[in-house]
């Protein structure tokens, strides 16, 4: 009986130890700075299949695709709103070039929680926020957390520039900007760090 009970201790020490090693680690100020975190670089892996910021594509009637000239194109799971709401949007689409996956978004939001991800080649990175933590999961499965008070105390304003998918335009005219924040090469304050993903028009009204 005791070497059961021995046993038994060993076994739960080991599957405590084994739990400390996969919690989320910690969270800083400074990982939001840094040119190689993973968000940016997961986003940054789709600069090569992205089209040029000053062009754009042409929305569906149903607004649930939108097509360019040069092979890129978008699926949204929902027709886009017009105009977009004040509050945000939920975002889920997939972009691909010329049939090929290029960048994929999904975003949700509440009242006490939200949740984004991006996935490129590089993987999936996904930012989860309540309103007491929030946690980064990188493509390789590893987790970052941080305490929501803890954020907003970053000189470098990190939890206003929280990374995520948006839109920088979305108004009345049904042409729409959609943005990923936390994408710039490290260069540029975290503010500056917005990279737009693609912008959709409505087709021209037909006589």
């Amino acid at each position: 009986m005791q070497k059961l009970t021995y046993a038994l201790a060993l076994a739960l020490l080991a599957s405590a130890c084994g739990g400390d090693e996969d919690a989320p680690k910690k969270l800083t100020c400074e990982w939001f700075d840094q040119p190689d975190n993973c968000w940016r670089q997961v986003a940054l892996a789709a600069s090569s299949c992205l089209p040029a910021p000053d062009d754009a594509g042409t929305f569906s009637a149903d607004r649930t695709s939108c097509s360019y000239e040069d092979g890129f194109a978008i699926s949204f799971t929902e027709p886009v709103p017009r105009p977009l709401p004040e509050d945000g949007h939920d975002w889920n689409f997939t972009a691909t070039r010329d049939g090929a996956d290029c960048f994929a978004a999904r975003s949700t939001g509440g009242e006490s929680s939200s949740s984004q991800a991006i996935t490129t080649h590089a993987g999936t990175a996904k930012i989860e926020a309540t309103v007491s933590s929030v946690t980064v999961t990188c493509p390789d499965g590893s987790a970052l957390r941080a305490g929501m008070m803890q954020l907003f105390e970053c000189e470098n304003g990190a939890l206003f520039g929280m990374p995520g998918v948006g839109y920088a335009s979305g108004g009345d005219d049904g042409t729409v900007t959609v943005i990923v924040n936390g994408a710039g090469d490290g260069s540029m304050p975290l503010f500056g760090s917005v990279r737009p993903l693609f912008t959709c028009e409505d087709a021209p009204a037909t006589e």
